[in-house]
């Protein structure tokens, strides 16, 4: 028997990254998983790769910052799986995509003001949305678990991608208030807090598989044991936070990989 035997879990960004390690952990547990991911073709063979494990899967298109998406993505669940144990809140974003970034330090004045909308909306907004139509359903069973991707960048300031590290803070705060909000009603929240993961998201970020240099070396330099971690390793977390080990933990802001 697996640990998260018969739950249902939501994850948000799950297509591919952080999001379908959980999601393929959680299944590998006994979980039934929908992938909510803007990216729905990758969604969907995420999906069969779930199913392939022996349980059942549900890709929905859904762009976390758009209100009636989310609304249906949580409707759609409702009418498939008629619960909702477990919202794991890992869309995100980081903006602009550029090498240069990382050796240009600029002003936190000078973002420009799509960018920042943007990565609000998409890391922070984002979970307003999913929490605001997936947590009655959690207080209807008097029971639930939402975890939240923020970053270490959240713990701390950032001047390559001050956007970023903006809107990863308020993930960190939000979840805290989720978690004093919700307790009564039987729902934990909890962040988690990567540092350096090589995933497509941070491709993009410094420009593309060809500067896993530029990434290694980071790492080297900004981290304690000197490595990345990974998504398999975020996932064994979550996994541990969904399951009945985790039920005494709540408004953490976990770090992992440091």
């Amino acid at each position: 028997m697996g640990r998260l035997d018969g739950k249902v879990i939501i994850v948000t960004g799950g297509a591919r990254g952080i999001g379908k390690g959980i999601a393929l952990a959680s299944a590998k547990e006994g979980a039934d998983i929908i992938i909510a991911d803007i990216l729905v073709d990758l969604a969907e063979k995420t999906a069969k790769e779930i199913r392939a494990l022996g349980r059942k899967a549900m890709a929905v298109k859904t762009d976390v910052r758009e209100s009636k998406e989310v609304e249906e993505m949580v409707r759609k669940t409702i009418e498939k799986f008629g619960r909702i144990d477990v919202l794991v809140n890992n869309a995100g974003t980081v903006e602009p995509g550029r090498l240069d970034a990382l050796t240009k330090v600029p002003s936190p004045l000078e973002i420009e003001e799509a960018d920042w909308d943007t990565t609000l909306d998409t890391n922070l907004k984002g979970i307003y949305l999913c929490c605001k139509y997936v947590v009655p359903h959690m207080r209807e069973q008097k029971s639930g678990k939402i975890i939240n991707i923020s970053s270490i960048a959240g713990k701390r300031g950032n001047p390559t991608f001050p956007q970023y590290s903006a809107s990863k803070s308020g993930v960190i705060n939000y979840t805290q208030s989720l978690a004093m909000i919700l307790g009564k009603h039987g729902i934990t929240a909890n962040a988690i807090c990567p540092y350096f993961v090589w995933t497509d998201l941070w491709k993009s970020g410094v420009g593309g598989e060809q500067n896993k240099a530029v990434f290694d070396n980071i790492v080297k330099s900004q981290t304690i044991q000197r490595r990345e971690t990974t998504p398999e390793k975020i996932a064994a977390l979550a996994v541990f936070l969904m399951s009945e080990d985790g039920d005494d933990i709540t408004a953490q802001a976990i770090d992992i990989g440091s």
